[in-house]
């Protein structure tokens, strides 16, 4: 997690992981090589404090660019 937003009925968290690309993805054979992803999720919550939904962005182009210079 990198930061955390509250608004409302509304958590925002946005985030970054990494690891090391040792399986196989579709198209995308194990290379070992660090990778990356960034992103937001957003969790709504409704007046009982309960979770009602979320939504989220990520940075899937990103990691596909990575596994493909990693080719």
């Amino acid at each position: 997690m990198q930061e955390l937003f509250a608004d409302g009925q509304n958590i925002v968290m946005t985030w970054l992981w990494s690891g090391t690309h040792t399986g196989d993805l579709p198209g995308f054979p194990a290379t070992d090589r660090l990778i990356s992803m960034s992103g937001a999720t957003v969790y709504t919550f409704d007046n009982n404090e309960r979770l009602t939904g979320h939504w989220q962005i990520t940075d899937r182009l990103g990691v596909f660019q990575q596994l493909h210079r990693s080719r």
